[in-house]
């Protein structure tokens, strides 16, 4: 009986040995080791693909909660949301080349919720998923008939390159900012001095968000079971694979299907607050009744400050939902002189990372008539 059985044992070893080996002993690319010492400036690229990781919480948690399947999706230009990241093992590890568990910690800017505040994501990389993917079993040819590739770890590839599509280049749409005037009070100012308060008026500045336009090139590519005669791809309509079961003018071909996907990013750009500030300007002709007309009647009088430069005092501002930003800020001029000023005023946006800064100005259609307590006593435009 022992005969018989140790040939059978000594076999299921030798089967076993090497799978064992292959697990037991890690061998990390070195792109995947790229920023593992401290002078490392810069990540390698990694190839095109789907990494197999895990999502740890990076706080104590994680010594209780098992860890959270994900995965780690490189395009075809390499890109992924580790550009710039270390490497990291456990201290029982001999070496990080050698160790069958790493983490790898970047920061990733401007996610919803986060802020302007960069924030830290730390990934699990396990040898024993990895190996599955850097020693697949060798690929085989597709069975005709069949409308999916056979069972393998690598995908057989298209017959042909698949063609690149040329991508429309990126639109930048934006609407300037708008300024109103919500109040004015006094209705009728009085000048300072002669029981008048001046004038406080009230703005509303909306500035409209920033929307970029761009376009992503997107490989739907796939098998498929074509009709050769038509081109028609089975859908599922006939509720069988005619290519499976095995209909008379239809086979398996790889078919390309690459498109331009449009994307549609809105940006809120919000009002500097402190660029928002309020002007007037007194006329030449209010300057010249002062000093004439008015100085006949009230000798000494003179023109005083007939120009103001006045920093607004921001009463609400904030974004909504549809990337619009307000900023409503009140001017208070304490006029010193009588008679008719131009009024305006400015400011700008903060810009974004498509667009700079926005400047506006908003001018009052009509000049702005201070008066003294003998309402009588103004000049003419």
């Amino acid at each position: 009986m022992t005969r018989r059985i140790l040939p059978v044992l000594m076999l299921l070893l030798l089967m076993i040995l090497p799978t064992y080996a292959q697990n037991s002993t890690p061998n990390w690319p070195d792109w995947v080791l790229g920023c593992s010492e401290p002078t490392c400036l810069e990540t390698p690229q990694w190839p095109p693909g789907d990494y197999p990781a895990y999502a740890l919480s990076g706080s104590v948690l994680d010594s209780f909660i098992p860890p959270e399947p994900t995965t780690i999706h490189v395009d075809e230009n390499g890109n992924w949301g580790g550009a710039f990241y270390t490497v990291s093992y456990p201290s029982s590890c001999s070496g990080v080349a050698t160790c069958d568990t790493l983490y790898i910690t970047y920061l990733v800017y401007g996610e919803v919720g986060h802020g302007e505040m960069p924030y830290q994501v730390t990934l699990m990389l396990k040898w024993s998923d990895w190996v599955q993917i850097l020693i697949p079993t060798p690929p085989t040819t597709l069975t005709p008939g069949t409308t999916t590739p056979p069972p393998s770890t690598v995908t057989p590839p298209p017959p042909t390159p698949a063609p690149r599509m040329d991508c429309p280049a990126d639109v930048i749409e934006q609407q300037p900012p708008r300024v109103e005037v919500l109040s004015k009070t006094p209705q009728n100012p009085v000048v300072r001095g002669q029981g008048g308060m001046g004038l406080v008026i009230t703005y509303r500045a909306t500035s409209f968000p920033v929307v970029h336009h761009y376009w992503v090139e997107v490989d739907n590519s796939h098998w498929g079971c074509v009709h050769t005669e038509t081109g028609f791809e089975d859908d599922g309509r006939y509720g069988v694979s005619p290519c499976a079961a095995g209909w008379e003018g239809w086979e398996t071909q790889w078919i390309t299907d690459i498109r331009c996907e449009k994307k549609i990013e809105v940006i809120p750009d919000p009002i500097v607050a402190t660029s928002f500030a309020g002007h007037a300007r007194l006329r030449e002709n209010s300057k010249r009744w002062i000093e004439g007309e008015l100085q006949q009647r009230y000798p000494g009088a003179r023109v005083k400050k007939p120009d103001w430069d006045v920093a607004g005092r921001v009463v609400r501002q904030g974004c909504y939902s549809d990337g619009r930003c307000i900023l409503e800020a009140q001017v208070y001029f304490p006029f010193e002189d009588p008679g008719w000023y131009d009024v305006w005023a400015d400011g700008r946006t903060a810009g974004t990372a498509y667009t700079p800064p926005r400047t506006f100005r908003y001018q009052s259609p009509e000049p702005q008539p201070v008066y003294l307590m003998d309402s009588t006593l103004i000049p003419d435009w």
